[in-house]
């Protein structure tokens, strides 16, 4: 006798039952999913894998393959994700392998899908409009680890490497791109030095053109020098504008000698002359008292080794550029005419706009047009802007140009100040409302990937990918720009998720929050409960796991009673067809017997 009946053989030990339909009176293993009749089979904790309370194959029935057996695992601080521990149906608890946050750090117990300060960001990532990412060109930095451009130059995120003289990164107009320093600026590498008006090099400034900025031309680069007891002078030396001090020029000081300096103007003794001139105490003047300086038509009104020069006697043959013999005080002797005399000589040509005006300087040199005088054409190629410029007073047009921003050259040499479409904007803006603005970046509205900083508009929202997979979306709450699990419960923005029969224990039609499509619940009958008339026996609904299986539904005897309709008869019974068979429905007590 084993379970109640009479069986063919011993029915002991775990999942054998003499009991089961089909097969009654024979010791057999019972069905997977159904109790032990032994109850040997005990339902440990889900944690450890092992045996559920159930039986399979004739034992006892482990904890399915997937069955959660450990939580999932994100620690703070890190960006290291381990997901959940489950089952693999055999007893054990398998973890699976790791996979990396980054750029985002560990939130709570996963990897954080957006971040709200540097601190969600995995080093070097910064958090940048809820998302983590290297920064942009402009943004300061202090390794090109930092930059999405791989570039740090002069403390901020750079296009390119910006390592050359006069360079820089860092320039109000232009942060982000390598541009040359403005005239007058600081050179970022040190390599512009002054090296003294003396040399006629570098000033110890840039020079606007991406260089080191040298002395103008006609900066004094050396004095003027007479050594005693000579009696030529060498006249003072200017820079030529490009590094190089101009050749000495030998002035004779006839008929004075030199004073140490410079030529002697006047004379006390005739040491103080040129031989073979000599001192006239009565005027303290070199020479002929009466014809070196004085009024002439030709070399033959002076003494020998005179000149006529500039209708007076001249010691010299000839005056230099901006000279005179007649030159008021000085007369007879080639000297510098005042400052904006004209040039006596005809050599100071003028040369408009920053060249020569036509006048002396007072220093023996043509006068260049003044530092304020306006020169050059406006000009607005592409994004760059050239507005007239203005003379350096060395003979130079300086046109600084600057950049237009945002937007590209319009009519009239001028920067755009409004866009009517994308063709109006740089590379990496985009027209919108009239202005030219920065592209959207993910999890911002879009209505085509154009518009989109990473070229994927998805649902409407710019996305890091071109598409999600299905009951994943780009666009769910909170979680907005990357793919992400639809929330338990919501519709599959592809509609993959099909609404099959609760009798199959399938798909219900709708997204299980984990990234797939969701299964009829465990405990929804997936098929009614039947009876066995013969034996009386009743069979329970059978109702689906949450795995998709339909799991059969116990057996009971309604033994005294009849089994019908799915249901066992109870008292009081109105016949024998309310008794199960071999027993009567007793009149006098209305039970089955």
């Amino acid at each position: 006798c084993a379970q109640g009946v009479c069986c063919a053989t011993a029915c002991a030990g775990a999942c054998k039952s003499c009991t089961l339909p089909g097969a009654m009176g024979t010791c057999a293993d019972v069905p997977a999913g159904a109790p032990d009749p032994s109850n040997t089979c005990v339902a440990t904790a889900a944690s450890t894998c092992g045996t559920d309370g159930m039986c399979e194959a004739g034992a006892c029935q482990k904890y399915s393959h997937g069955t959660p057996c450990g939580a999932a695992s994100c620690p703070a601080g890190t960006a290291t994700f381990t997901p959940a521990s489950t089952c693999d149906g055999a007893g054990a608890c398998v973890t699976p392998g790791t996979s990396s946050c980054s750029p985002f750090e560990c939130g709570a117990s996963a990897c954080r899908a957006a971040c709200a300060a540097n601190a969600d960001c995995e080093p070097p990532a910064v958090c940048t409009n809820g998302t983590c990412g290297l920064k942009a060109p402009g943004a300061t930095c202090a390794d090109g680890t930092e930059c999405g451009s791989g570039f740090c130059s002069q403390g901020v995120c750079c296009r390119t490497a910006c390592t050359g003289t006069c360079l820089s990164c860092a320039l109000a107009a232009t942060p982000g791109t390598c541009a040359p320093v403005a005239s007058g600026g600081t050179d970022p590498t040190g390599s512009c030095v002054n090296a003294g008006a003396a040399s006629c090099g570098t000033t110890g400034f840039c020079d606007g053109k991406g260089l080191c900025e040298v002395f103008a031309a006609g900066t004094s680069c050396a004095a003027p020098a007479c050594p005693l007891n000579a009696t030529t002078q060498t006249l003072g030396r200017v820079c030529d504008g490009a590094g190089t001090c101009n050749p000495a020029t030998m002035q004779s000081c006839a008929p004075y000698g030199c004073n140490g300096t410079a030529c002697n103007t006047t004379c006390v003794v005739d040491a103080d002359c040129a031989p073979p001139a000599i001192c006239d105490l009565q005027r303290n003047q070199c020479g002929d008292e009466h014809r070196l300086g004085g009024v002439c038509a030709s070399d033959a009104d002076c003494l020998t080794g005179n000149s006529c020069v500039d209708g007076v006697c001249c010691a010299t043959t000839s005056c230099s550029t901006c000279q005179a013999c007649n030159v008021a005080g000085r007369e007879g002797t080639c000297s510098a005419v005042p400052a904006d005399a004209a040039e006596p000589h005809g050599r100071c040509a003028a040369s408009p706009p920053c060249g020569f005006v036509g006048t002396c300087d007072g220093a023996g040199a043509c006068r260049n047009a003044p530092a304020s005088t306006s020169c050059g054409t406006a000009s607005c190629i592409n994004t760059t802007i050239t507005p007239v410029g203005f003379c350096n007073g060395a003979g130079t047009c300086r046109q600084p140009s600057m950049s237009c921003g945002a937007y590209k050259c319009g009519a009239g040499a001028m920067c755009l100040a409004s866009c009517a479409g994308d063709g109006d904007c740089v590379t990496g803006f985009s027209c919108a409302d009239g202005a030219c603005t920065n592209l959207t970046a993910n999890g911002g509205s879009c209505t085509d990937g154009s518009l989109c900083a990473s070229g994927h508009c998805v649902e409407q929202v710019c996305c890091g990918s071109t598409s999600c997979p299905a009951c994943s979306s780009c666009a769910v709450a909170g979680k907005a720009g990357s793919c992400q699990p639809v929330p338990k419960g919501g519709n599959d923005p592809l509609a993959s998720c099909l609404a099959m029969a609760a009798s199959t224990c399938g798909t219900d039609g709708v997204c299980d929050g984990a990234g797939a499509c969701a299964l009829h619940p465990a405990g929804t009958t997936c098929m009614p409960a039947s009876c066995d008339a013969t034996t009386s026996m009743l069979t329970a609904p059978s109702t689906c796991d949450g795995a998709g299986m339909c799991v059969a539904g116990a057996m009971s005897s309604c033994a005294p009673y009849a089994c019908t309709g799915g249901a066992c008869k109870a008292a009081p019974c109105g016949g024998d067809n309310d008794c199960a068979a071999g027993a009567t429905c007793d009149p006098g007590t209305s039970t089955c017997q």
